[in-house]
């Protein structure tokens, strides 16, 4: 089409383009009114394209019907009884005209009375005659016009109430029409226009009251008690502000307030008309000042965010939607079967609660999936019950020792509350201490490991709490004697220990006592790290053939290593094995941590309390599950790239024969690494996903959720020989950590009391 022929159109569809106004009152015109008529008459002469739509003799049929409900009339029968009716009336002059300027709509109604009559006349006896009368006095409040559209709508729809005040200050986008029930003509509307039009046109004598500029302190008042005080408030904005200050206003006035989430069916109802003195959200948000949360950033305000809608009650799918506000979708989701369900769950309590029925305060959910979807069960591990039995015998069996010494009770006890100070990887603690004739057999508890991956970790940890065991003895004047592997019928006992006195009087180079550090999971200072600690790290590790250390402290090296890491991370949380793996280490409270000794407690771990939200959200396998099906979760892994990027170096432990000997061995010259760190002034993180996701891959032993992933991830493990001079991607890596100068102080795990890992033969 040529510019003339263009302009021409555009210029005719300007020319018909629809003149929006925002009215939404309805004019009411009685002809029995001498000013009515006139000005219908008027209405009529200046509106020819009016449409006119007159159904008032149906509606006088209706009414024979209802009021007369024990004779069964045919279509005859109530044509002669209008035709009887219109001999003494005009059917043209009664009741009343309603006029609807938006829809330029005249419709012929019966007048209010037997209008209310015909509208109630199926809401009985569910609804009596004296409710409905009751209900008609009653002053309702609406605050958030998405979820609340379908409250006010559903009321409107029962005659549950006699004046509605509506407030939001958005407009409708064709986003909103998702769930809710308007046609595309409306898109730009005012939402409060749109509500109370849509209520107009149910019921043109239901009493309608808008804030189109939203609620906010200096017109929170008027809302809740202008021209009359609510009965009840319905709360459905997405300001957290507004929903303290909506709460803290309706609670002096004794108001009552219920709040639709459109998840789970979760109804909040909260009787401040009964209770004056019940905390606001049941007291589950410690905030009581809504100015308080004005100059907070989002992430300041998560926390009274999961304080407030309790993220372990959400639905999986919301949690999954959750994750991907900012990244694939711009804000949570909201569906129409949700939000009509809401809306007649809020409805029917609302009437409950206006009737004086005894309603409770309290949060419930009124959506039961569970019912008809079965879940999915979770694998239980397959234990051995008879492991310790036979792993005793064959320590029974052992030769004993020779010339080691009796270790007294109190140095005993010292020994192993300290030594087990060392990491392992979920702090899962995967070692047994059996004494046998004055010996101490340390070996892997079978029991706490999966598959040749998680043995290997083990052995590597049972390495360095040997090695802490031998400085604590040289901080005692003591030596020990070791035989690797003993018995061959247990290939999980690593070690024979025996104690005799040291004969030797120069110390190593190393602090024979054992300064302990725990691995801190928090963002790091990033400092220089010095050259004398990279000298004692490269010969601690000299000491062991087959084992190197990669070191790397670049910028660019370690925000690679971020990017790679954080790939790495959301493969774990995405498959099946890692989710399990990862959210078994994990305790949600000091208690449950104390109670369990194993573990990380959750608030160690975080970066920001955002973090935590991810974790709330994210350990639902149904979540993960549905995320990686879809290929999203691109998010999940920020939180450990920052904790990378945060870094001052890496160091990277790869061993060329992982026989279990050396591997051991590798984790002790690990542990004199740590405690070398502690000594420099540098805290140290493990990053155990990263050592097992390419010991893994190597051997074939891991899926992927999708194609793309394994591309990603693939090019992640081929982009370590540019980051790693020398790096043999076919070697075990034996551990990955960070390390950094301490920015948050972080506390010692939990770890098992003495008696749940050691045990005492020669006492029984």
């Amino acid at each position: 089409m040529n510019q003339q022929n263009l302009k021409g159109l555009n210029e005719k569809i300007a020319l018909c383009k629809k003149i929006e106004n925002q009215s939404f009152r309805p004019e009411i015109y009685r002809i029995s009114d001498t000013d009515d008529r006139a000005k219908l008459e008027i209405l009529l002469d200046r509106s020819p394209s009016l449409t006119i739509h007159d159904r008032i003799g149906e509606q006088l049929k209706e009414l024979f019907k209802i009021r007369n409900p024990k004779i069964a009339y045919t279509d005859g029968d109530l044509d002669n009884l209008l035709q009887e009716w219109t001999t003494e009336n005009s059917l043209q002059d009664y009741g009343v005209w309603v006029y609807y300027p938006w829809k330029s709509l005249l419709i012929h109604l019966v007048d209010r009375e037997e209008f209310i009559e015909l509208r109630t006349s199926r809401n009985q006896y569910k609804i009596t005659p004296s409710e409905q009368e009751q209900l008609s006095d009653k002053i309702i409040g609406v605050i958030g016009l998405s979820v609340g559209q379908s409250v006010a709508v559903t009321m409107s729809i029962e005659r549950g109430y006699g004046t509605i005040r509506v407030a939001d200050f958005d407009t409708l986008e064709l986003t909103n029409l998702n769930r809710i029930r308007r046609g595309l003509d409306s898109l730009g509307q005012k939402k409060t226009t749109m509500v109370a039009r849509e209520i107009a046109e149910i019921d043109p004598f239901l009493k309608v009251e808008v804030f189109d500029e939203g609620i906010n302190e200096e017109n929170i008042e008027a809302f809740l008690t202008k021209g009359g005080k609510m009965d009840l408030l319905i709360e459905e904005c997405d300001a957290l502000d507004i929903k303290i200050l909506s709460r803290i206003e309706a609670k002096k006035r004794n108001i009552p307030v219920l709040m639709d989430t459109s998840d789970r069916g979760m109804i909040d109802i909260e009787r401040f008309d009964l209770e004056p003195n019940r905390p606001i959200f049941h007291g589950k948000i410690a905030l009581d000042d809504p100015a308080q949360l004005k100059d907070l950033s989002y992430e300041e305000k998560i926390p009274f965010i999961l304080d407030l809608i309790g993220v372990p009650q959400m639905s999986y799918r919301l949690k999954s939607s959750m994750l991907e506000v900012g990244e694939s979708i711009s804000t949570w989701p909201q569906l129409a079967s949700d939000v009509t369900l809401g809306g007649a769950i809020t409805a029917k309590i609302a009437r409950q609660i206006l009737l004086g029925e005894k309603v409770n305060s309290g949060r419930y959910y009124t959506e039961g999936e569970e019912l008809w979807i079965e879940e999915e069960k979770e694998p239980t591990l397959d234990k051995n019950p008879n492991y310790r039995k036979k792993l005793e015998k064959s320590i029974k069996d052992l030769e004993p020792l020779k010339g080691i010494i009796d270790l007294d009770t109190s140095v005993e006890e010292d020994f192993l509350k300290n030594a087990v100070l060392v990491e392992s990887r979920g702090n899962t603690q995967p070692w047994r201490i059996i004494k046998n004739n004055q010996s101490y057999c340390i070996a892997v508890d079978a029991e706490k490991v999966q598959g040749e991956v998680d043995w290997q970790a083990a052995l590597a940890s049972v390495g360095s709490l040997i090695r802490n065991i031998e400085l604590l003895a040289k901080g005692k004047g003591l030596e020990i004697i070791l035989k690797w592997f003993p018995t061959v019928e247990n290939k999980d006992v690593v070690v024979q220990m025996g104690f005799v006195h040291t004969t030797q009087t120069n110390k190593e180079h190393l602090n024979t006592s054992v300064d302990v550090s725990p691995s801190n999971k928090h963002l790091f200072e990033k400092v220089t790290v010095s050259d004398a600690f990279y000298q004692e790290v490269k010969e601690a590790v000299s000491s062991l053939e087959d084992l190197q250390v990669y070191v790397v402290d670049s910028s660019q090296e370690i925000e690679d290593l971020a990017n790679i890491a954080s790939k790495v991370h959301i493969h774990t949380l995405l498959d099946k094995q890692g989710h399990k793996n990862y959210f078994n280490t994990i305790r949600w409270d000091e208690s449950t941590a104390r109670e369990k000794g194993d573990g990380y407690l959750v608030d160690d771990l975080l970066v920001s309390p955002q973090e935590r939200m991810v974790l709330e959200i994210i350990k639902s396998w149904k979540v993960s599950n549905l995320l990686g099906r879809q290929n999203l979760g691109k998010g999940l892994g920020v939180f450990t790239k920052m904790a990378v990027q945060s870094s001052s170096a890496i160091l990277w432990f790869s061993l060329n024969d992982p026989n279990a000997e050396n591997i051991v061995k590798s984790g002790r010259v690990i542990q004199d690494v740590w405690n070398l760190a502690a000594q420099h002034g540098y805290a140290m993180d493990a990053m155990p996903e990263m050592s097992s996701f390419f010991n893994q891959s190597k051997s074939g032993d891991i899926s992927f959720v999708s194609s793309e992933q394994k591309e990603e991830l693939e090019k992640a493990a081929s982009k370590l020989s540019q980051i790693f001079t020398g790096y043999n991607p076919k070697n075990f890596q034996l551990g990955v950590f960070r390390i950094g100068k301490e920015k948050v102080k972080t506390k010692m795990n939990n770890r098992k009391e003495i008696s749940q890992f050691f045990s005492n033969l020669d006492d029984s």
